[in-house]
């Protein structure tokens, strides 16, 4: 996974991009953005079906729209296997500033 730039700033950079690839038997992927506390800040990108490559961008808001502060969050991307199971195969830190 990655997550590019990395450092960002909403408003030097506007959004970050973050992309990947899953790998065979995968068919379905869903990445989550999470603060230090462990909570969910806002899912960004889900897909069932088998995707191989994902993309997508955050501009350092929450799920509800206000913006999220400076500081450290967790992206986790989860891959679905074929059998059901939820693999947490993929982390990267991004640091925000506002």
């Amino acid at each position: 996974m990655e997550a590019d730039p990395n450092p960002f700033s909403p408003a030097r950079d506007g959004k970050v991009r973050i992309g990947g690839r899953a790998v065979a038997g995968e068919t379905g992927l869903l990445v989550r953005i999470f603060d230090l506390g462990g909570r969910e800040v806002i899912r960004l990108f889900g897909e069932e079906g088998g995707a191989r490559i994902f993309s997508c961008e955050w501009d350092g808001r929450r799920g509800g729209g206000g913006d999220s502060p400076s500081g450290l969050y967790i992206c986790v991307v989860e891959f679905v296997t074929q059998g059901g199971v939820v693999c947490r195969r993929e982390k990267r830190c991004i640091a925000l500033y506002r």
